[in-house]
This record gives structure tokens, sequence and C-alpha cells, in this order.
């Protein structure tokens, strides 16, 4: 099997294991909680499966975006994260984080309030609003992953 990963605009190609059979949103793969799961069109008579996955570090006292101070920590934290070995971790957009919330709603208890949208937006496990981040205060993080994994048909 072919797993693909995007770096910024770039893409890589690399052999891997198998995926687990019992794979399910929620569940998890490498210490990393599965957030959705995308079957993609056949190409070449390979497979295409996506998964979004939320990484299982989680930082604290990270400044916003919109801090005044320390604004691109959020960006260079998801810049140098190489979890699992992984590179092309990402401040999670809005629709992410609504996933975060639904599937990991027991998990997220370090802080109120997580980073989302660019570092400029926070969510909560507690509540169905994003809020614009404000500029002194300090907040979580968690960064997600999109991979892509090629496997040949059967």
């Amino acid at each position: 099997m072919l797993r693909q990963t995007k770096t910024g605009t770039s893409s890589a190609l690399f052999y891997d294991k198998d995926l687990p059979e019992d794979l399910s949103v929620g569940g998890s793969i490498g210490g990393m909680k599965v957030l959705q799961i995308a079957h993609e069109p056949s190409v070449n008579q390979y497979a295409v499966t996506t998964l979004t996955l939320l990484s299982g570090s989680e930082w604290v006292g990270v400044p916003s975006a919109n801090a005044q101070e320390n604004s691109d920590m959020a960006q260079q934290l998801s810049e140098e994260c190489a979890e699992a070995g992984e590179v092309g971790w990402h401040i999670p957009t809005r629709a992410q984080a609504q996933l975060i919330r639904q599937l990991c709603s027991d998990e997220l208890i370090a802080s109120e309030r997580y980073l989302c949208d660019g570092g400029a937006f926070t969510f909560a496990r507690d509540s169905k609003t994003v809020s614009k981040a404000g500029t002194k205060k300090r907040y979580a993080l968690r960064l997600v992953l999109e991979a892509r994994f090629v496997m040949p048909q059967p």
C-alpha cells in the first residue's frame, strides 16, 4: 500500500503497512484519533482512503493569531510537528473543530478553549459556537493531519 501525506503544497508517496480492518471514526491509529474517513473514487486500479487524524499531543498556553506577541506560535508548532513521524500537521479548520468537539469531547479536558481556523478563532468542548480568539488570552491546541492511503484493489 502507498500512503500519501500532504506537506504544504507538495505530496509525498511511500509504502506503509495496511490500514487496520476495524478502523472507524472515533477510533485511533498509532495514538492518533480518527476524525473522518473518506473513500475516494478509484484511481488506476487503486482504492484511495483519506483519513483526518487528531494529534495525540496537546499544547497549552498558546497565543492566538490575533495576539500582540507571538501571534505565529500556533502556526510554528504546526509546521514543526512530526508526531508519529508524520509531517503536514495543521491547525484545525472550523469544520474539523466541529468533528473534534463531537468525537472527542471527553478527551479535550486540559483547557476551556482550543484554537482553530488559522489560530484566529476558538472552540470549546461544551459549546457549539466558534468565537474570535482574544488578543491576550492563551489557548490550547490540538493539530490535525489528512493522510491519503492508496491500496491496490483486489
